[in-house]
């Protein structure tokens, strides 16, 4: 009964007792999943955005990392659970007895075992889950991460292809002015100079052209780096810019982030992990007691043959903590738990200030959006036209054509200048929220 009441505590697993972490409402873990279909990259180019992070879940080299360090929990745990973490320890000896009468011998075979008596295996247990959640809590931040990059990429992208559907246009209405500026000058309408005005326009706008197909590729290069998508086919991405929507008051907002934010669940988790490793470190530094067995077996100097003697006993030792009491582990404990509550304090004092400003800017962005309307895009090539049938009538001079199409053109960057404002600023916000904030997820926070 002595040895079970010195082994049993150090056997109990804290886990019986413990809650474990509950998932947030509408999500897997935290994040959103997302229901589309796994495309398959060599069958399709072009691919939806949600298609595509429906593909990112599965082959993000980002996720890759953050799965495979979940395993480093589950290490732990199977570590933690060892009944003993010392291994038994076989000792011999073996030597003469010297005496007046002659020489004998002595042999002797033991056998210990230390034991924890201050329920360390229990914290250990309990120290490892909690670092098991805490690696399972990154996976979903590591998640949202790869969502938001991947949300912001894909409207980068779609922007970026606008440019270079305008860049086109502009090209071509350039080698079609061209045409006419040589027509009309073999005609006798206009000058020479005309001629090399509209060279150097067609020069400049083809190198605009290249320049737009440069940074749409590196767009969809960004997507397939992010998605795991094979880089020597990268993903097109389809629809077009859809109406920007503002962002909902600042005090919702800060309702949906200390619901759904990723970053705000790992801090607190964070905590528990640091104060679980602080408990187990304390345990340590009590001593563990070694129980043995011990059988000797000897002979007297110069006794007869069948003279020996065996000894059977039953040790028990236990080590004296002057100097180490397992200093070093219990201050780096306490230090991490005070890193992880600071975190924790830092992340919820700036989350308010942080938010506001995320809605501001989506705010600001939104407002410079709705200013242009969602016409302006589409109406490009129509203005184009116009003022080459105003340049044909002769309506327009070429440096008149030159300067409206320059307007037009201004406008469309500034347009599309708003859009990738406006689209930066809600990624910001997103990550802060640690989900969408018009999805339905967000739409049901609960208090």
């Amino acid at each position: 009964m002595g040895l079970l009441a010195i082994v049993l505590p150090a056997c109990v697993s804290a886990g019986a007792g413990r809650t474990p972490l509950p998932p947030l409402p509408g999500t897997k873990g935290g994040v959103p999943v997302e229901a589309g279909d796994v495309p398959d990259p060599s069958r399709v180019s072009s691919v939806s955005l949600r298609d595509l992070l429906a593909y990112a879940d599965r082959n993000s080299p980002l996720l890759a990392i953050a799965r495979a360090r979940t395993g480093r929990g589950d290490a732990e745990v199977e570590a933690a659970a060892v009944l003993l973490q010392n291994n038994p320890e076989l000792r011999g000896a073996f030597g003469p007895r010297a005496g007046t009468e002659g020489v004998g011998y002595q042999v002797e075979v033991a056998l210990e075992q230390r034991f924890e008596i201050a329920g360390e295996r229990g914290l250990r247990i309990e120290a490892a889950e909690e670092l098991r959640d805490l690696t399972r809590l990154e996976f979903e931040e590591a998640r949202w991460l790869v969502h938001r990059l991947l949300h912001a990429a894909y409207s980068s992208a779609i922007i970026a292809r606008e440019r270079t559907i305008a860049a086109i246009k502009v090209s071509e209405f350039a080698a079609r002015m061209l045409e006419i500026v040589r027509q009309r000058h073999s005609a006798g309408d206009i000058s020479a100079i005309d001629v090399r005005l509209a060279e150097n326009d067609l020069a400049q706008a083809r190198q605009a052209k290249i320049s737009a197909e440069v940074s749409y590729r590196a767009g969809r290069l960004t997507l397939a780096e992010v998605s795991g998508w094979p880089l020597d086919s990268p993903p097109e991405p389809v629809g077009r810019l859809e109406p920007p929507r503002d962002a909902p008051s600042v005090g919702r907002l800060l309702e949906i982030a200390r619901q759904h934010s990723p970053a705000r669940r790992t801090r607190g988790q964070a905590i528990r992990e640091a104060d679980a490793r602080v408990d187990l470190a304390d345990s340590e530094a009590w001593p563990e007691p070694a129980v043995g067995l011990l059988y000797a077996r000897e002979s007297e100097p110069g006794g007869a043959p069948d003279a020996e003697t065996n000894i059977g006993l039953v040790t028990l030792g236990i080590p004296i903590p002057f100097w180490q009491r397992n200093q070093g582990d219990r201050a780096r404990a306490h230090a991490d738990a005070a890193i992880a509550r600071a975190e924790r304090g830092a992340l919820e004092r700036t989350l308010s200030s942080q938010v506001a400003r995320a809605a501001d800017a989506v705010h600001v962005a939104f407002a410079r959006v709705r200013v242009y309307g969602t016409e302006i895009i589409p109406a490009l090539e129509q203005n184009l036209e116009l003022l080459r049938r105003a340049f044909e009538l002769g309506e327009l001079d070429l440096l008149e054509l030159m300067v409206a199409r320059g307007r037009f053109l201004d406008v469309q960057r500034d347009v599309l200048s708003a859009y990738t404002d406006y689209h930066d600023a809600v990624a910001r916000l997103e990550e802060l929220l640690g989900t969408e904030f018009w999805t339905d997820e967000a739409a049901e926070v609960q208090p």
